[in-house]
């Protein structure tokens, strides 16, 4: 592909552009465009790390954030959990006792497989749930995300898909 006529570049979610895994291919595809193509770079998140490559990579770069950009968050509670053999719903449920918020409470798992599994296990247990993942049907993704948002279901289990640009109230 010849990218010498590109004169704008975007990079959307640079901080997983910028990854191990990605940055080379980046590189590249930048030093393909013309010298002086303009270049964008957006990510919620911007870690120091990612900041620090950002300007050995692409040197005289502006950076522009938000005005809340790196809040602290005051609700946010982090608890560490001993999980024995890897049995996690006990206290999945434990933590879901009588602190779902209707109309937002988010599930995020690791795999899509443990996606359909805690969604699998939440229905056992009763609650209403939907799942929202890659590698399903588009059409279904779209319902669960709906009904979620219109407060229908008050459990989304997820992947790292929703947590890239989704925007739910009362979440």
């Amino acid at each position: 592909v010849n990218l010498s006529d590109v004169r704008f570049l975007v990079f959307d979610e640079a901080d997983q552009m910028l990854d191990k895994g990605f940055v080379t291919a980046a590189k590249r595809i930048a030093e393909a465009c013309r010298p002086e193509r303009q270049l964008g770079l957006f990510s919620a998140t911007i870690s120091p790390k990612v900041q620090e490559l950002i300007t050995d990579l692409f040197a005289g770069a502006d950076v522009i954030r938000a005005k809340d950009s790196n809040r602290f968050v005051e609700k946010l509670i982090t608890k560490k959990r001993y999980v024995k053999r890897g049995i996690r719903f006990p206290h999945l449920k434990d933590e879901l006792e009588g602190r779902i918020v209707p109309g937002g409470t988010l599930i995020f798992v690791n795999t899509r497989e443990q996606c359909d599994e805690v969604a699998e296990q939440l229905r056992a247990d009763g609650k209403e749930c939907v799942v929202y993942r890659g590698e399903m049907d588009k059409r279904e993704r779209r319902m669960n995300l709906k009904a979620f948002r219109e407060g229908k279901v008050d459990l989304l289990v997820s992947t790292d898909l929703a947590s890239r640009g989704l925007d739910v109230d009362r979440v």
